[in-house]
């Protein structure tokens, strides 16, 4: 069987992954070298970047992400360390030449943070671009609070 690769991986550079400064460190250089024993041609690591913080219940998170929620119970997470991302990108690059590499985000909310992931880097830049609606707002206010699914399923289910 032919594989034609995988579109969508995230590395040590994903806030779910730890980060770059955990038990996580490496994992790109790892996935690189799993891609090539398995005879996958093509990676793209779409990092999260997520720029707007959601409501999210504590047994509903990772524990890694425990000290990023403040007392209201809002996670705000850590922006994407973007020239970390991009030089870890070309150096697997240049360790792994018979890999094709692609580098990528997966945007959180994109039709309300546009404008900040503008300030932060050049998604034209970028291989690919994905979009995630990973949050809900719980009103048609603008400005709502964004909710994590479950987290509302939860809520939902003990009123009911």
């Amino acid at each position: 069987m032919l594989l034609t690769g995988d579109g969508h991986v995230h590395s040590e550079w994903s806030r779910d992954t730890g980060g770059p400064r955990s038990a996580a460190a490496g994992r790109m250089e790892a996935m690189c070298r799993r891609a090539l024993k398995i005879g996958l041609p093509v990676l793209a690591f779409t990092e999260h970047l997520d720029l707007t913080g959601w409501v999210i219940d504590p047994e509903d998170l990772l524990d890694h992400l425990r000290s990023l929620v403040g007392a209201n119970g809002l996670l705000i997470p850590e922006p994407l360390d973007v020239a970390g991302y991009l030089e870890s990108v070309e150096r697997c690059r240049r360790q792994f030449p018979e890999l094709r590499i692609l580098s990528g985000v997966e945007f959180g909310q994109p039709h309300i943070d546009a404008d900040k992931a503008r300030q932060l880097l050049d998604l034209s830049a970028l291989d690919r671009v994905n979009g995630s609606l990973h949050t809900l707002p719980i009103s048609e206010e603008s400005g709502a609070l964004r909710y994590e699914p479950i987290t509302l399923y939860r809520r939902g289910r003990r009123k009911g």
